[in-house]
């Protein structure tokens, strides 16, 4: 069985138990102030994040890996691998898939790069079931053929924090970022066909975590559903509340909570939660 080295980046939500693992490695991406660049997840807390996005009147730029990050890293696993699997966020959202693809080439490593369509914790569970699959015996190209197919199974809802951080970011327009700010609009967003797409919005975030609530609850009833992510942006008593009620209402699921990658929580501002779940 060949050795497989396992690559994600920053924008994944790996817990701990999963980081641990000797054969995976993660990538930061880059979050870029006007007086320093940081790296996603490593020398940059949440808490400081959002300060500093509080304190300035835009909102800071996030960038995918540098190529030569790619090749560094591809360089030195190539002296301690046979091949590798890379599961990077959507292509359509950033151009991290592209620069390890590059990456692979330049260096002559054959990594099977796998654009997810999707983007947080699912990219972990990716990884995990290609590590299961490699344990009974498949090979990275086997594995790259279904884990390509996984985001089908996925379903992703944002609940925006702050809607001001989508107008910052020149997400919304001037005109609807006022309607949001005087009807107090929460927008739900969804991650669907590896893109960014607004599902709905509310009048308060409890009738917005209401409407994403309601659609597991549909889905839950037609399908085997056995884990829900709940990935908040420094809200965590709001996410163990959520948690709470969801294991209140369904008696066999587990529900994890950790929090949305700082790239993202970059977009959405402070208070934004994820719901993720898996239809099995």
């Amino acid at each position: 069985m060949k050795k497989i080295a396992w690559i994600t980046d920053s924008s994944a939500y790996v817990p701990d138990k999963v980081r641990k693992h000797n054969d995976l490695f993660i990538i930061p991406m880059n979050i870029s102030f006007d007086d320093h660049v940081y790296k996603d997840g490593v020398d940059l807390s949440a808490e400081q994040l959002y300060k500093k996005m509080d304190d300035m009147d835009g909102i800071p730029k996030t960038s995918q890996p540098a190529l030569s990050d790619f090749i560094e890293l591809y360089t030195k696993l190539k002296q301690e691998y046979d091949e590798a699997i890379a599961v990077h966020l959507s292509s359509d959202l950033s151009g991290t898939y592209n620069a390890s693809n590059l990456a692979a080439k330049l260096t002559g490593f054959p990594v099977e790069v796998i654009d997810s369509r999707i983007l947080s914790y699912p990219l972990t569970m990716m990884i995990e079931k290609g590590m299961k699959l490699h344990s009974n015996g498949l090979g990275a190209k086997e594995i790259g053929d279904i884990l390509r197919k996984e985001h089908t199974n996925y379903q992703n809802f944002i609940l925006v924090g702050k809607i001001e951080q989508l107008y910052k970011g020149g997400r919304i327009n001037a005109i609807q970022k006022m309607i949001g700010s005087i009807f107090n609009i929460h927008p739900i967003l969804q991650i669907k066909d590896g893109t960014v797409q607004l599902y709905g919005k509310a009048r308060t975030k409890k009738k917005a975590i209401n409407t994403i609530l309601n659609q597991f609850d549909l889905q839950k009833q037609k399908n085997i559903i056995k884990q829900v992510q709940v990935l908040h942006a420094d809200v965590i008593d709001e996410a163990k509340s959520l948690k709470e009620r969801l294991l209140t209402q369904y008696k066999d699921i587990d529900v994890l909570i950790g929090p949305i990658s700082q790239t993202i929580g970059v977009h959405g501002g402070k208070g934004s939660i994820t719901l993720v779940w898996k239809i099995e």
